[in-house]
């Protein structure tokens, strides 16, 4: 249980509040059944597999008909854009785009870090530029994590941001990020 890969339930809070006025009752029904999240009754923490039966039913639901990897990215992308409306994500995207993403790259492995208890993020700048990230344990959804990446580069206010997935192992991801 100590290796257990657990994200915490501000993760949780998070995902529900991006999502808030599309939250009906079918999904919260299947939150509970397929997730293990019921709003009335938020844990400290969640699985990894919880998180990702997360990500699906919202994905699924709110992306109806489209394939998972685009459906997923977008729930990436939306809860990056809820975090951006927030106290906290208005004083940090305000800060990374005073100082530049390139100077504050090196606190982004803790800010992954400050949602689970597993996250392993190396960053190489590959250009003024660009970066590649390489993060331990995205998940089953990998297009989730570029999702949430891309919203972050949009709230930056980057021109031409763009995230690639370069590989993916089940478990590992690494990617590269760049803009004009």
């Amino acid at each position: 249980m100590a290796d257990e890969k657990l994200h915490n339930r501000d993760a949780v809070i998070n995902m529900l509040e991006a999502n808030r006025a599309r939250l009906g009752p079918r999904i919260r029904e299947r939150l509970r059944n397929e997730a293990g999240i019921d709003e009335a009754a938020l844990k400290p923490n969640y699985s990894l597999a919880e998180h990702d039966a997360m990500v699906k039913v919202f994905a699924e639901e709110l992306y109806p008909g489209r394939p998972l990897e685009e459906a997923t990215f977008e729930v990436g992308r939306s809860l990056l854009a809820n975090y951006g409306r927030g106290v906290l994500g208005r004083a940090l995207f305000s800060v990374i785009r005073l100082v530049g993403p390139i100077r504050i790259l090196k606190r982004v492995p803790e800010y992954y870090r400050m949602t689970n208890n597993f996250a392993e993020v190396t960053i190489s700048v590959t250009g003024p530029k660009s970066y590649d990230l390489e993060h331990n344990e995205i998940g089953g959804y990998p297009h989730y994590m570029r999702g949430s990446m891309q919203g972050s580069g949009e709230l930056i206010g980057l021109t031409g941001y763009s995230v690639e997935l370069l590989e993916y192992d089940g478990h590992r991801g690494r990617f590269r990020v760049s803009w004009s």
